[in-house]
């Protein structure tokens, strides 16, 4: 049946049979054992200072309380079942044996021994209940199978003829066989070894269904501790070495959150140093590590961040700001055109308050056009004017013009935000017309810094949600800004509400200037 030899043609009645050692499902294993446990100064899976270290389960008798099942092979397959006289308490001066019942037939006898898990066997003691050998020629094999007795694989062979049943030579030689005839009777079957614990555990103890389980110690999990705990995902599991303990380690959440998985995509980003990705993060907190605030909240850094109330709602104005979210770290709020303020609730200097929800701060000036030829002009407050005349001169748009400008772009405004005595407008740059050589404006979004003054007023006008014709040179009083990356538009800065017409002459001017024919003379006039 399992064997992989033929029955020997003996005319004894049990020349031959197998141990069998099968790992089977814990359900066959009997659950009325006691716990296997050992007791340590300290546990031998941490070093005194706390480190964990690489361990092993203790040695323990894994046959001991195990029933046996024996089979023979010319009878049904249950010839004698729930056999627990030969893993009992081995008393040598009490002996409990199994006489295999007689039988005319010449056959096999197949013990089985479920063990309910993985072990590293050290050794296996089978003791036989009579003094001396039998007289006949006897084969003993042992097999072990590790997926439920599906597939065997040979451990040993034992016989008194190892060359004509297994094909092997002997290692040893036998004792003069004697005349004392018995039937097959064993008193003791030991199977001493180790839980395979994967180094992350010394002890092992039977379960409330009898199994054999391992108490995992590094954070690790499972039958054989060959899985991580709950939330210690930040590295993959390894088992440990004499080397590398190699235990599990928990997710960083900054007590936000008790779940986290492992991304490998991650892990591989990190350096191989960190995998651990967060979830569910809670108290309004979010991503990988729970160190964000949630859309419409704001770090509070009066608090820790792993603190309940480290995310705190942003406070904005319900008409002074657009819509209720703010920027997670400084709070401030994107304000409406002419609202200042953490939370925009005040109006920004040279604005008053309005009547509408939807403008509610206006110039405190009226600014009057008049259309005079192809030109416009404008009546601004006294400080104003003198301030911001290089940008209220008219100018006529030509080649010479064009020409002399660092950039001439089209951009539409989608945000703005305060920064100090700065104002950063979201700007997409939608047709780059020139650029200066050093340059690097290119199409697409991109941040345009204007000093708070020049923005009070009017130089440049910038609305947010429409589009205009940006004329610059980054050699003025300001090109780049705060952190000489980031381009600037002052009082000299043209800001023109952009019209379609216009398009095809600046083409025309961006293809002279690839041509070579921009001159070099001073601008004159721009109008529209």
């Amino acid at each position: 049946m399992f064997l992989p030899f033929s029955p020997p043609p003996y005319p004894s009645l049990f020349p031959v049979f197998l141990l069998l050692l099968l790992f089977l499902p814990p359900s066959l294993v009997s659950p009325s054992l006691t716990p296997l446990s050992w007791t340590s100064p300290h546990d031998p899976c941490y070093y005194l200072d706390g480190r964990p270290r690489h361990c092993l389960s203790e040695f323990i008798n894994a046959a001991y309380g195990v029933p046996v099942n024996a089979s023979f092979s010319q009878k049904a397959p249950d010839y004698d079942t729930n056999i627990t006289a030969l893993t009992d308490l081995h008393n040598p001066h009490n002996l409990t044996c199994w006489i295999a019942p007689r039988s005319p037939d010449t056959g096999e006898w197949v013990l089985t021994l479920p063990l309910g898990r993985r072990f590293e066997i050290t050794y296996i003691s089978l003791q036989f209940c009579y003094q001396g050998e039998p007289s006949d020629p006897i084969s003993i094999s042992i097999l072990k199978s590790m997926d439920y007795g599906r597939t065997w694989r040979p451990m040993q062979h034992y016989s008194s003829d190892c060359l004509g049943k297994f094909g092997l030579p002997s290692q040893t030689v036998m004792a003069p066989a004697s005349p004392f005839r018995a039937p097959l009777a064993l008193s003791d079957l030991q199977v001493g070894g180790r839980c395979k614990c994967n180094g992350h555990a010394s002890k092992c103890r039977r379960d409330d269904t009898g199994r054999a389980v391992c108490v995992c110690e590094h954070h690790t999990a499972g039958p054989d501790c060959d899985v991580c705990e709950d939330f210690y995902f930040d590295r993959p599991w390894h088992r440990a070495t004499p080397t590398h303990p190699n235990p599990c380690v928990a997710c960083e959440c900054n007590g936000h959150s008790n779940k986290c998985r492992f991304s490998m995509e991650v892990f591989q980003q990190s350096g191989r140093r960190s995998g651990g990705v967060c979830q569910k993060c809670r108290h309004h907190t979010a991503g990988r590590h729970c160190q964000y605030c949630q859309n419409g909240y704001t770090r509070d850094h009066n608090k820790a961040l792993n603190h309940r109330q480290a995310c705190q709602p942003c406070q904005c104005h319900p008409v002074g700001a657009v819509g209720r979210w703010c920027n997670q770290t400084s709070g401030q709020c994107l304000c409406r055109d002419g609202v200042t303020g953490l939370r925009c609730n005040r109006c920004a200097p040279g604005y008053k308050q309005g009547k509408s929800p939807l403008r509610p701060c206006i110039r405190k000036f009226r600014r009057r056009k008049a259309r005079i030829g192809r030109s416009y002009c404008s009546e601004l407050l006294p400080e104003c004017v003198s301030y911001c005349q290089p940008s209220q001169v008219k100018v006529r748009m030509n080649l010479e013009t064009y020409c002399l400008k660092d950039y001439v772009l089209k951009v539409q405004v989608r945000g703005m935000e305060r920064s100090g005595p700065w104002w950063q407008f979201s700007i997409s740059v939608q047709t780059v017309f020139r650029t200066g050589s050093t340059s690097r404006v290119r199409r697409g979004p991109l941040s345009l810094w204007v000093p708070d003054r020049d923005l009070s007023c009017g130089c440049p006008a910038l609305n947010v949600g429409r589009t205009f014709l940006l004329i610059g040179a980054e050699e003025g009083e300001r090109g780049w800004g705060p952190e000489e990356s980031r381009l600037v538009a002052d009082r000299s800065t043209l800001a023109l509400q952009w019209r379609e017409h216009w398009s095809p002459k600046l083409r025309g001017f961006r293809g002279q200037d690839k041509r070579g024919r921009c001159p070099l003379k001073s601008p004159e006039h721009f109008t529209k």
